[in-house]
């Protein structure tokens, strides 16, 4: 029988016998995982019998899911969705003593890469309720959390530019087929005022504020990077007209290092463009606007992950 659709058996706040809760995206079960996942009861078989299933819609519901969970019980907390699912979860169990697990089923599946969990499955999920838990730190912006990056510019414009329909049908690449269609987007002045230090100013196509090292396809924004570092990375896209780009790529690639590409260290930072430009927050669009600001949060959240 497959895990319920609607809402759990216990009202908020009603207390329950369950350590574990699902927090499932519905919009994500088009996903043969998905659908792998409500027919074999693979939280069953990894040995978590009465595992809470709390379907959510694509939009809302996963912040305040999560929180109910922990109000009820649950002591792992599964994100079964992308990253906006992951972070939303996050959100709502940051603080709470309990420990966040990923079951990926989004299109990047950006934290579940750098935190080393398989994306099969039934390999994450026997990790998720099997592996020591770990503290990793997360991003906060005005606008909440982040888990993975947020940026201004380009990086907007390209995953703002991704359909759905591409995403499910070629995973990440849509994400490069929509960025080639704004190579030639005029790039802006910004400001970045970090840690306290006089404002540099540069001309840029986007700034990344990142908390992962690594994005899919080989992107490394911190060669050094953690996510338990303390830090957040600051990367700045500056590819001087059409041209500049295969610098940029070069650079993100770790092959060769210049001014095409450059890398900050930061607790804290405010970007200061000239105009609004698109944002985006761990995938998602945000408000466009001129200004972002980020700072890290040290060892915030705990994660189901290998050390």
């Amino acid at each position: 029988m497959p895990p319920p659709t609607g809402t759990p058996d216990n009202a908020p706040g009603e207390p329950t016998n369950f350590e574990v809760a699902v927090v499932l995206n519905t919009r994500r079960l088009h996903h043969p995982a998905a659908t792998q996942a409500r027919r074999l009861h693979l939280l069953e078989v990894a040995g978590v019998p009465n595992a809470r299933w709390m379907p959510v819609g694509p939009e809302t519901g996963a912040q305040g899911a999560a929180r109910d969970a922990v109000r009820q019980g649950a002591r792992l907390v599964l994100a079964g969705g992308g990253d906006g699912t992951v972070r939303a979860v996050a959100a709502g169990i940051r603080g709470s003593g309990a420990a966040l697990g990923i079951l990926p089923l989004g299109t990047a599946n950006v934290l579940a890469r750098n935190l080393g969990i398989p994306l099969d499955l039934p390999s994450a999920v026997r990790l998720a309720v099997s592996s020591r838990r770990r503290r990793v730190d997360l991003g906060e912006t005005g606008e909440g959390i982040f888990t993975v990056a947020v940026g201004i510019g380009f990086d907007a414009q390209m995953l703002a530019g991704a359909v759905a329909a591409a995403r499910r049908h070629l995973g990440v690449p849509a994400y490069v087929l929509s960025g080639l269609r704004h190579l030639g987007d005029p790039s802006f002045e910004v400001e970045l005022w970090m840690d306290g230090a006089p404002p540099l100013r540069r001309r840029v196509a986007a700034v990344l504020v990142s908390n992962v090292p690594r994005l899919p396809l080989g992107i490394t924004l911190d060669p050094e990077g953690r996510l338990d570092d303390g830090r957040l990375e600051v990367v700045a896209i500056q590819p001087r007209g059409l041209a500049g780009w295969p610098k940029v790529a070069a650079g993100l690639l770790g092959r060769r290092r210049g001014r095409s590409v450059e890398r900050f260290h930061v607790s804290r930072v405010r970007i200061r463009a000239s105009g609004s430009h698109p944002r985006e927050m761990d995938g998602d669009p945000i408000a466009a606007g001129a200004e972002l600001s980020a700072w890290v949060l040290p060892g915030e959240l705990e994660v189901a992950a290998p050390g």
